[in-house]
């Protein structure tokens, strides 16, 4: 019989924080992917023209952050332990584009801006937090 300890207060606040965390990022990146006129209209045309002309590895990168992301808070939800690993593999995924993003010329500096280019590193660490929260949660039995 395995054992299951008791779920801990603040897990199920943070499994819904994590669940709208990973839809607001799905439904960016499905906005961006669509070209929505509503949410493309938002930014300044520099900074549309230098996602658009992305390499396909950055967007696959993105892709991978946004669904694993998702998928390992949806596993979270279900008390399911492969949700460490999905959150993990989100938060790789978005560290390596965001370090790829600050290289790939002009440079998402040059393009974006300090305080935007701070906003997606906080993004990134919010990743890493959860993924944190969710290898702890498994460690812990709580996820199994």
């Amino acid at each position: 019989m395995i054992y299951h300890p008791e779920t801990p207060w603040h897990f199920w606040p943070m499994t819904v924080l994590t669940l709208v965390w990973q839809a607001f990022l799905a439904t960016v990146y499905v906005l961006w992917r669509i070209e929505h006129d509503m949410w493309t209209a938002l930014f300044p045309p520099e900074q549309t023209t230098f996602l658009n002309s992305l390499p396909l590895w950055a967007d696959l990168l993105w892709a991978l952050s946004v669904w694993t992301g998702l998928l390992g808070a949806l596993l979270m939800a279900g008390r399911v332990a492969g949700a460490s690993l999905a959150l993990a593999l989100g938060f790789l995924a978005a560290m390596v584009l965001l370090i790829a993003l600050l290289l790939v010329p002009p440079g998402l500096v040059t393009v974006a801006g300090g305080g935007n280019v701070a906003l997606l590193v906080g993004a990134v660490a919010v990743s890493a937090g959860l993924w944190a929260y969710a290898r702890e949660q498994k460690q812990m039995g709580v996820l199994d």
